[in-house]
């Protein structure tokens, strides 16, 4: 069966049930889409037709991938990357939007800056406020040449041309929050997704702190938030960063805790043994039906 979609139309159901969609402008069969004219399949929300997966995917070629979601509310949503062969390791080259019944965010907005105003709304197309989507974190749920993209965004993202500096990707808020140049003046973040953080590769050591001022190790840095992980946390965030010139230390972690009772269990056994092992005063969390617990030493 023939199925097309604009990409502004997607829907979480297409996306379900086709983990690929491609681009028919760069894919276009004269036979199937005979009836789309040169405007139809050259636009700025061109059409897509689903892609089977067991087939390799040119990195030549336009496609977007469907993609899991996760809020700083610990809300799940539906959404897709794009794979545009230049990349991907960077929001300009993945391009993330949630899918809702509803509508769709983009999280990048090319060249166009979007207002407060524009940010509020598309905020309001799934029900939320700033604070409850916030970090976000995704995953794509296919590899494409070999490539699975995991990463995370802290806000709405531009393309801004400078006379000075040429183009670079910026944030809406970059002069009052993380996630910019800014950051390194202020020396703070609030917040960001704990293992993207401590995993990034550049000369930094990133760890979480002792009462905010003795280190612990990097590996065990790791090794904890990996174990949250693997334990079941739907997200774990780094607070309270200080940001130096070789070091960033994060004061806590807050544990985005799932449904799944088994799962909340292990994961508050895992905080009261790390505070054992950090002989501190604070007593463990425990299960009292929340959403969410910090650890903290």
């Amino acid at each position: 069966m023939k199925i097309r979609r604009r990409l502004a139309d997607l829907s979480p159901q297409d996306l379900d049930d086709y983990s690929i969609w491609i681009s028919i402008m760069d894919d276009y069969d004269e036979d199937e889409d005979e009836e789309l004219d040169t405007d139809s399949r050259w636009t700025l929300t061109p059409y897509m037709r689903p892609y089977d997966p067991n087939k390799p995917v040119r990195m030549d070629l336009v496609c977007v991938v469907a993609a899991d979601f996760l809020l700083a509310d610990g809300d799940k949503f539906t959404g897709y990357l794009k794979y545009k062969g230049a990349g991907m390791d960077s929001i300009e080259h993945v391009q993330p939007a949630i899918v809702s019944e509803h509508g769709q965010i983009d999280f990048y907005s090319g060249v166009f800056q979007p207002s407060v105003e524009q940010q509020d709304a598309a905020c309001s197309v799934i029900g939320k406020r700033r604070a409850e989507i916030f970090p976000v974190t995704f995953e794509s749920r296919v590899e494409i040449a070999g490539h699975e993209t995991v990463g995370y965004v802290d806000d709405f993202y531009f393309y801004e041309d400078t006379k000075n500096s040429g183009g670079n990707v910026q944030s809406v808020n970059a002069p009052e929050r993380s996630g910019s140049e800014a950051v390194e003046s202020e020396g703070f973040i609030d917040s960001i997704e704990a293992l993207g953080w401590l995993e990034q590769a550049d000369n930094k050591e990133r760890t979480i702190s002792e009462d905010g001022s003795t280190r612990l190790s990097v590996e065990y840095s790791l090794n904890l938030v990996r174990e949250l992980y693997a334990g079941g946390a739907a997200q774990v965030l780094a607070l309270g960063i200080v940001v130096e010139d070789d070091a960033e230390e994060a004061s806590s972690l807050k544990v985005i805790l799932p449904k799944d009772l088994k799962s909340r269990a292990t994961l508050f056994a895992i905080e009261a043994r790390a505070l054992r092992e950090m002989d501190t005063p604070f007593d463990p969390a425990g299960e009292r039906g929340q959403d969410s617990f910090t650890l903290g030493w």
